[in-house]
């Protein structure tokens, strides 16, 4: 986000300050801690402690060694060994065209295809960039034939993916339309040929999207079914950032010719738990009279070697003027099961021939046999299954690397990045509000990585478009049918309530975004019966039908969701009674690699030589969020190295502990990390990996916190003072779908320095896929003379004693609070409560006198401005005569102590967990930077918010600061 009134439109950050769902009568309930009051041993433990490895992968040198190993081991699922088929298909790619931009008032002219308006261009295909919103671009190639298809002959215009609109042309001649960005399309054209040159043209038109293209500073709405992810292109100021709707053909063209009747499209249906699967064969008749044909099918291993049988005859019924639609069941008993550590495919092959034997068509189709199941029946509903074993979904949202990869042929890359995910311990990838090239799907079939896919949806649906929707949700569900990987499909991104956009009069109410929800499902599951459908991702209006689920972004975008203390300590935001539930986004931004940025970022985006310290900033950077976000989490830094690794030791320390404080929650059975890979430098910064494929240190957090079987040691604190004694909670979580072998074991100790506070063991309980509070230990702190590190460790041990898991926390330890002789405070507070609350904390230091009993070093507390101007005279005489005013809790507004002017408002983006006590006040000299960071409440027993309001006063000198943006940081 450059350093401008732009920072103030951040569209996702606008959408992220909205309040979350409240609870709503009976329907909705608050997921709340694991009620458990068992008490661990914590001096039964005699033996020698164990000794525990160095994470195994923790850098990238790490990760490039584990790729190698990765890339062995699925080669043997990239291999095909099914014998080539012969196919009379011929095929012919048209990679080099014409383009032209047309200008905005030649956008409708019905003379357009013909219409020479501008200078060609070359361009190669895939082809693919701005502009966004409402605007169109002509290509035009000739098509390379040398002789006219001979008769009996079709021949088409075969189109794998047009963003947004394309109207094709040939010779002049509408040959027809098509909206929607990702769905393979075609025509017809032979008729439409002749004996001279043949000039194919494709208008493609452009549109800003439902939502509005706000996100990307362009116009507002359009009737363009486009959420907030695509492939982008190489554009610093636009095309790297947030992937802008672009427009283009972006995926291959080709002809091709085909006898009068053809295989459409086949669907292989597994339906594993039965041990057989059903082959549904769609055929065309372009000719004009009914016929008859028959097929031949025949199975084989696709990536192993087998033959199941060859040439099965399939007698077919008459063969109707265009679509017909053919099935046929087939026994595979036993069979080869499609798992994610041993994705096994099979390839069907059909042969369609003509009465007399003459081959018409032929196509290879490959395969999964799997199963896939939610359970929305028995409570709590909401389990996933696969292959009958209950599975937790751990995985990413992705936003245009692997899709970049597909564009430039490089299939390594894409190889590499769903190795990449997998190395992190992940099992599935949500392509983020978008379907995605055909190749990415096959990659993801052979690498074992399961998929959610979603359409297009972000926000809302506007009423025209309504059709259109329930349409591509059909095209979406037949690009993907015949993917085992593909397991979920979703249908709309973070719908708003009604309240919020106030514009029901062009956008679906609720009640009509579930009937839209309805019919896609009929077409969804009309293409394919078995697919689990969870409606929505992200729910800003819940409730909504399936499974419920909840973005969080409560790391960066302060308390979106709820608050970090709350979801640390088991609370979640408000589902349906009776349901699991998932978390379909989390994360916090990391700005990229210094390496990259000072290789690929503009000059103008990077500090300029002579720059004093403190001037640069990540407001620089176009889009980033960080320069104005920091001061909710991290102090302001002094230059770019600094910048560099508070940004990312900050993505880091929130995706470590949102993802461990997911994995204790029983309830949640999917969450996705955003971002995983970025596209381009500074596309998406939530990204934890660079468009270069270097980690940043939140990659490995995530990955630590993904440890199949892990042990977790979790204090709700971080800080403790001597004499004080700590509860540590000792978790097992296990996403594996069996439970662990018996003989397992906890082992755990708190360390001071070298000396031991506590050692103790249990038997460790795992079951199968769910996380168990094992329960919890206390120890107690000595008294301590200076801050000083308390190691706390747990260890998970086999049977064989060989370690499974551990886990470190460090808790600081404070002296004890330093308390006055005496304190003498004037009560002219409002909140009685406030004063039962000091008195707690000062004891017996504390006395309580009149106003007219004040003495030059009373304390005066005040917490509502009619106090302060009641007593205005008083109160100033008091504090030149050496007293003090302390104001607590004040409401928002503006008030006069002393003649300067002082103003409170709510806090900046929710109540705030971090103060920078960067000011250079001697009160706080000597403090660490995160010490105004995470506070502890003993009422809750969680970390609350440490302000609720911020301060901006004149002349003031502030103690601690937070801030509104980068450029004004505010007094708290």
């Amino acid at each position: 986000m450059s350093s401008n009134a732009k920072n103030k439109e951040d569209r996702f950050a606008q959408i992220a300050a909205e309040e979350s769902p409240s609870l709503q009568g009976d329907t909705l309930i608050e997921p709340t801690p694991v009620a458990e009051a068992r008490q661990l041993p914590k001096d039964n433990f005699t033996g020698t402690f164990p000794e525990t490895a160095g994470e195994e992968c923790s850098n990238a040198a790490d990760l490039n060694r584990f790729l190698e190993i990765e890339r062995e081991r699925f080669r043997p699922f990239l291999q095909s060994n099914a014998p080539q088929i012969s196919n009379p298909r011929q095929r012919t790619y048209l990679r080099q065209w014409d383009h032209q931009q047309i200008p905005s008032d030649k956008i409708e002219d019905p003379k357009l295809p013909t219409t020479e308006v501008g200078t060609w261009t070359q361009v190669t295909i895939p082809h693919f960039g701005g502009p966004i919103g409402r605007a169109a671009a002509v290509y035009r190639t000739t098509l390379p034939l040398e002789s006219l298809p001979s008769a009996g002959t079709r021949l088409f215009i075969c189109f794998r993916g047009v963003d947004y609109i394309a109207e094709v042309y040939l010779n002049g001649m509408f040959v027809g339309s098509h909206e929607g960005f990702f769905a393979p399309f075609e025509f017809n054209i032979s008729e439409f040929v002749s004996n001279a040159e043949n000039i194919l043209t494709v208008v493609v038109k452009n549109d800003a999207i439902c939502l509005g293209n706000d996100s990307w500073h362009g116009e507002g709405e359009g009737d363009k079914i486009y959420a907030a992810s695509g492939p982008g292109w190489d554009d610093p100021e636009l095309g790297w950032h947030h992937c802008p709707p672009g427009m283009g053909i972006y995926q291959e063209v080709f002809l091709e010719t085909r006898a009068p009747v053809f295989m459409a499209d086949v669907f292989i249906r597994p339906m594993a738990d039965e041990n057989r699967f059903e082959v549904w064969a769609d055929i065309q008749n372009t000719g004009r009279n009914v016929t008859t044909a028959q097929c031949e099918v025949s199975l084989y291993g696709e990536n192993f070697e087998e033959t199941v049988f060859t040439d099965d005859p399939w007698e077919l019924p008459e063969i109707g003027l265009t679509g017909n639609s053919m099935r046929r069941s087939f026994t595979l008993d036993p069979h080869r099961t499609w798992e994610p550590d041993t994705p096994w495919l099979y390839q069907m092959q059909l042969s369609l021939k003509d009465a007399e034997g003459a081959l018409l068509d032929a196509c290879a189709v490959t395969f999964g046999m799997r199963s896939f199941e939610c359970d929305t029946e028995e409570e709590p509903k909401g389990n996933f299954s696969l292959n009958g074993r209950h599975i937790r979904l751990r995985g990413t949202n992705t936003m245009g690397h692997e899709q970049q990869c597909v564009m430039q042929g490089n299939r390594e890359q894409l190889i590499d990045d769903i190795l990449i995910y997998r190395i992190a311990r992940m099992n599935f990838i949500r392509f983020t509000q978008r379907p995605v090239q055909q190749e990415i799907y096959d990659a993801c079939d052979r690498l074992g990585m399961l998929v959610q896919t979603d359409l297009p949806l972000f926000g809302m649906v506007r009423r025209p478009q309504l059709l259109e929707v329930v349409r591509q949700a059909g095209e979406m569900e037949q690009l993907i049918r015949n993917h085992p990987s593909c397991i979920v499909v979703s249908y709309i991104n973070e719908p708003f309530p009604e309240t919020q956009h106030k514009k029901s009069h062009r956008h679906l109410t609720k009640a009509e975004l579930g009937e839209m929800f309805s019919m896609a499902d009929s077409i969804v599951r009309l293409h394919n019966p078995e697919r689990v459908i969870k409606p929505v991702d992200g729910d800003y209006d819940p409730p909504s039908p399936g499974l419920p689920d909840n973005h969080c972004y409560c790391g960066w975008y302060n308390g979106h969701g709820l608050q970090i203390g709350k979801l640390m300590r088991g609370y979640w935001q408000p589902v349906k009674r009776g349901w699991r539930y998932g978390c379909g986004e989390f994360g916090a931004e990391g700005i990229d690699n210094l390496s990259l940025m000072r290789r690929r970022y503009p000059g103008s985006w990077l500090p300029a030589e002579g720059d004093p310290p403190g001037k640069w900033t990540p407001s620089r950077i176009k889009e980033a969020q960080t320069g104005f976000m920091h001061h909710l989490w991290f102090d302001r830094q002094d230059n770019i190295e600094d910048w560099v690794e508070a940004s990312q030791s900050h993505q880091a320390e929130m995706v470590g502990l949102m993802t461990r404080a997911f994995r204790r929650q029983s309830g949640m059975v999917t969450f996705a990390l955003h971002l995983g890979i970025d596209a381009f430098p500074s596309g998406w910064m939530k990204a934890v990996v660079d468009c270069e494929r270097c980690p940043k240190p939140a990659y490995f957090a995530y990955r630590e916190a993904l440890t199949p079987i892990a042990v977790q040691a979790v204090c709700h604190r971080q800080t403790i003072r001597g004499g004080e004694t700590c509860r540590i909670e000792v978790w097992v979580c296990n996403d594996l779908p069996h439970a662990t072998p018996a003989g397992l074991r906890v082992v755990y100790r708190a360390l001071m320095g070298e000396a031991s506070l506590c050692e103790g063991e249990t038997t460790a309980q795992a079951p199968a896929s769910e996380p168990n509070l094992q329960g919890h230990f206390n120890f107690s702190l000595p008294e301590v003379s200076r801050r000083t590190p308390v190691q706390v460790e747990a260890v998970l041990v086999a049977g064989d004693g060989s370690v499974v898991d551990s886990d470190v926390i460090e808790l600081t330890a404070f002296p004890p609070s330093p308390v006055a002789a005496s304190v003498t405070v004037v009560d002219l507070l409002e909140n009685r409560d406030l004063l039962s609350q000091i008195s707690r904390v000062l004891g017996p230091a504390i006395t309580e006198s009149t106003i007219d009993d004040a003495t030059p070093s009373s304390v005066f507390l005040i917490d509502h401005f009619a106090a302060f101007e009641a007593h205005a005279k008083t109160l100033e005489k008091a504090v030149r005569s050496g007293a003090m005013v302390l104001f607590i809790d004040l409401p928002k507004g503006e008030f006069a102590p002393g003649g300067g002017k002082v103003t409170i408002r709510p806090a900046s983006m929710r109540p705030v967990n971090f103060l920078s006590r960067k000011t250079g006040h001697p009160v706080v000299e000597g403090f660490e930077p995160f010490d105004f960071k995470f506070w502890y409440h003993r009422g809750l027993d969680r970390i609350e918010p440490v302000a609720t309001t911020s301060i901006e006063a004149e002349g003031w000198r502030p103690i601690l600061n937070t801030g509104r943006d980068d450029r004004k940081p505010t007094q708290s």
